[in-house]
Parts: C-alpha cells; sequence; structure tokens
C-alpha cells in the first residue's frame, strides 16, 4: 500500500506507522526507512511492545508500548484524512475502536485482515 500511494500520488502527505514487538521482528523497517529518506511527505512512525536495548540505544522507535488514541492524534497532522490499517484482529479492533472515538468516519477507514476475515466488532463473550 505505501508504496502504492507514494508512486501515484507523490504530493500527497502519508503518515505510516507500524507496531512490532521490536526491532528483531520489524517487517520491511529498512525499507520503509529508506522510502523516507528519499520522500519529504511521508512521515514514519515505529511503535514497539517490548523495544530490546539495542533497539533503546539506537532509538529505533518511536513510542513503547501500544498504539493509542492519544500517541495517533500527537503524530497525525490532519485527522481529516483516509486510514488504511491491516494486521491481527485485536490489533486492528483497537485502532479501528480509536479512530471511531476519535470521530472518524467509517467511510473514511480502509482496512485488511491478516488471515481468514473477522469482524472489528469486540468479541462476545460468554456471561
Amino acid at each position: 500500500m505505501l508504496n502504492t500511494i507514494i508512486d501515484k500520488y507523490p504530493q500527497r502527505p502519508v503518515t505510516f506507522i507500524h507496531a512490532a514487538q521490536n526491532g528483531k521482528v520489524h517487517a520491511m523497517e529498512q525499507h520503509v526507512t529508506q522510502l523516507a529518506e528519499k520522500h519529504p511527505q511521508l512521515s514514519v512512525y515505529y511503535c514497539y511492545q517490548h523495544p530490546t536495548d539495542k533497539d533503546r540505544d539506537f532509538g529505533a522507535f518511536h513510542k513503547e508500548g501500544y498504539i493509542d488514541l492519544p500517541w495517533l492524534k500527537s503524530v497525525i497532522a490532519d485527522p481529516n484524512a483516509h486510514y488504511y490499517f491491516c494486521g491481527p484482529v485485536p490489533f486492528m479492533r483497537t485502532i479501528n475502536s480509536a479512530l471511531l472515538e476519535w470521530g472518524i468516519s467509517a467511510s473514511d477507514t480502509n482496512f485488511e485482515f491478516f488471515g481468514p476475515t473477522a469482524s472489528l466488532e469486540p468479541a462476545d463473550e460468554p456471561a
């Protein structure tokens, strides 16, 4: 998705956020960082749930823990945007809930599941 938007809309501001356990399992980090170096309209942020000592030493991430609404508001300059997110269901539910709480319209969100299609609504818990 990121490559496509950079190629098709080279002037469009883009905020790219990637969440991972830490730098050891951070997919495509080098590629995304290189894109950001070449394209000034691209802002990149990394959120590590459990950064390693090496991650800390190199300042390899922007937020420790989970992505939350206050942090999203701090890194997204203009909430009037289109939002694309993908990942495991619990992550996507969290992001979707945060965007809805922020007042982002469902028509401005697009998502893709990793694996079988599921619901972004919280699962019903047994009574």
